[in-house]
């Protein structure tokens, strides 16, 4: 009896890696690629603080010398001052970040918020160019590059639906803690 068990479980073991992609590519949820930011008060930024609190909601997250600027996608935009501690600590990106909470809740019917970078994964891998997505208030859960029109579904994980086999958008680790009201990636 321990032999054919032992066997069927040889067996099993052979027959899993067959089972975990069809191409033998596996796609990780984040990227290995760094990313920093960190902010405080969540509260006093709306566009943040919707997108991190409501489902359908997606922010963007730019940056120049003295402010962050913040951005729903129906144009709503706030900035705050950075101050020189901020500057030493200065946020790490591609080209800043998109943050929000998909329409769609998980398969245990909760919502949670996703970080990506800005930068387009398309025209970054094949040219190295730092592009932005965008998101408009016509279509705010789909982000889309300007240059070569690839198209990412935010509520799929970034995934891009128009261009077979294109990389989805970067996503990054993030913690957001309403108890401290700081929003933070490190990735």
């Amino acid at each position: 009896m321990m032999r054919h068990l032992r066997q069927g479980f040889l067996a099993l073991l052979l027959l899993l890696p067959s089972l975990t992609a069809c191409d033998g590519t596996v796609e990780r949820t984040y990227t290995n690629l760094h990313a920093r930011f960190r902010f405080t008060p969540v509260t006093a930024m709306t566009p943040l603080y919707t997108a991190l609190n409501s489902p359908g909601q997606f922010c963007t997250i730019r940056f120049d010398q003295k402010t962050y600027i913040f951005t729903l996608s129906d144009g709503t935009s706030s900035t705050y001052p950075r101050t020189a501690i901020e500057a030493y600590g200065k946020p790490l990106y591609i080209t800043g970040f998109l943050v929000g909470t998909p329409a769609v809740p998980d398969l245990s019917g909760n919502f949670y918020s996703v970080a990506f970078d800005l930068a387009c994964p398309v025209c970054y891998e094949e040219a190295y160019l730092e592009r932005d997505v965008s998101i408009s208030a016509s279509t705010p859960n789909t982000a889309t590059c300007p240059r070569c029109h690839s198209a990412f579904d935010l509520n799929n994980g970034g995934i891009c639906i128009n261009k077979a086999g294109a990389h989805g958008l970067y996503r990054y680790r993030f913690n957001y803690s309403p108890a401290t009201d700081l929003f933070m990636i490190n990735n």
